[in-house]
Formats: C-alpha cells, structure tokens, sequence
C-alpha cells in the first residue's frame, strides 16, 4: 500500500514520500521496533493516531492501583491495545 501513495487511516492519495510508517504499539512505551507491520499514515492521521495511542497508554498506566484485581485489569487492558490495535 505504501507504493500507491494511500494513507491506510483515511483513504487520502497523497504520494508514497509524503507518508508515515506508523508503529501500532509504540517503541517508546515496549513495542517492538522489529517485525511490526507498520501502517502507512499522512502526517496529520499519523499525528492525531500517535498522540491518542500515547493519551491511552498514559492513562492506563499513570495510577498505580491498590488492589491485586485492578493491577490485572490494567495488564490485561494493556494487553488488548498491543494485540488489537483499538485506537
């Protein structure tokens, strides 16, 4: 899909060099930076998709919780954004 110029979020044509391979689990934040299919995103889904994946990881792992049943609920919502790419 890269070499047609088509951004895989919006369905814009905009150029094969004008677009962004797009990690759907950020290396930042434990994703893998090899063997990722990476999503070929324009500039602004690619920015508007990498700041909403950082909000969400941000917000699923900013508390620490008290319980032992919350810390798996975290895990395992944690797990879901990894394997299901939900956002």
């Amino acid at each position: 899909m890269r070499a047609r110029g088509i951004c895989a979020r919006c369905g814009r044509l905009v150029g094969p060099a004008k677009l962004v391979g797009h990690h759907p689990y950020p290396v930042s934040y434990g994703g893998s930076f090899f063997g990722q299919v990476l999503e070929p995103l324009c500039r602004p889904c690619h920015a508007d998709k990498e700041a909403r994946t950082k909000a969400l990881l941000r917000r699923l792992s900013a508390a620490p919780p008290s319980k032992p049943a919350q810390r798996l609920a975290i895990k395992r919502k944690i797990k879901l954004v990894k394997r299901q790419r939900i956002f």
